[in-house]
């Protein structure tokens, strides 16, 4: 009897737990993109894949600029002989003065997140990683107002107010040093400077750059850079409970690329930027 009662309670244990197994909560993979460039093959079309950055990501290459007497293109590809792999190459050169943007103040050759991928933010509380790869050119000068490297761009469809950059990467001339910045701004669009670092030792060299960031009222992100050659880490900083999302928003996306204040970029040489390993997720 006893032995028939154990294995009546074996059982109901059995059905129980299997009846309920469909109900228990199922870890959610984040969503994941993984870009290089490849050797070969156009960066204009290995960025603008749909898998990748998406249709639209290189639309802000000012590719249909005359360059005068200088036809070129500001995105390619190259072999770099530091990472022993094909890498993309950013230029912005001093012959784009029919290549400025509306208000003519300013040149833009960017890349970025289509409005379509699956890896934009569109909603409050999402989480993203951004990891690439990113080295200044030798040569690289700021201009005397702004050099913008990486944005997380607010959209707004309805509006220009917070139509914005959130979080940016610049580089600047301050007071004769080269100095890169990592900046962050309100919904007024105020920045303030949250890191920065004497970047003389940095140009040239290749860095891993990281962000991670929950997008919320009341969101936190931690941002490092690191020297590639060395693994030294060089900018870093971690803050919580900031505010990082606007409810008239449609979507936040990455930028890349060089955006740079257009006057005095008259006075200074060819600049490029060199970008490769891009890793980003979404949770």
């Amino acid at each position: 009897m006893v032995t028939k009662n154990i294995a009546k309670f074996l059982s109901l244990i059995f059905v129980f737990s299997n009846s309920h197994s469909d109900q228990l909560p199922v870890k959610k993979e984040p969503l994941k993109m993984v870009v290089n460039a490849v050797k070969g093959e156009d960066p204009y079309i290995t960025l603008s894949k749909k898998e990748n950055f998406g249709a639209t990501a290189t639309q802000d290459f000012a590719d249909e600029c005359s360059h005068e007497n200088l036809p070129t293109k500001h995105l390619k590809s190259l072999d770099d002989s530091v990472l022993k792999k094909e890498v993309f190459q950013v230029l912005s050169d001093s012959l784009d003065s029919d290549c400025v943007t509306h208000n003519e103040s300013r040149t833009r050759t960017e890349f970025k997140q289509d409005e379509n991928s699956p890896l934009v933010v569109t909603k409050q509380g999402e989480t993203t990683t951004w990891n690439f790869s990113m080295q200044l050119d030798p040569g690289f000068k700021a201009t005397d107002g702004f050099t913008h490297l990486l944005q997380a761009k607010a959209e707004n469809l309805n509006g220009e107010q917070e139509k914005q950059p959130r979080l940016r990467m610049s580089f600047y001339n301050r007071k004769g040093v080269p100095t890169l910045e990592f900046n962050r701004a309100n919904d007024k669009g105020k920045f303030t400077v949250v890191t920065s670092v004497n970047a003389s030792q940095l140009v040239g060299k290749w860095l891993d750059i990281s962000l991670k960031t929950t997008w919320a009222n009341k969101g936190k992100f931690e941002f490092i850079v690191t020297r590639h050659d060395n693994g030294k880490k060089v900018m870093y900083k971690k803050v919580s409970n900031v505010d990082l999302w606007n409810d008239s928003w449609e979507f936040m996306r990455f930028k890349a690329g060089i955006y740079r204040e257009y006057k005095s970029a008259l006075t200074l040489k060819d600049v490029s930027v060199r970008f490769s390993d891009f890793e980003f997720t979404k949770e």
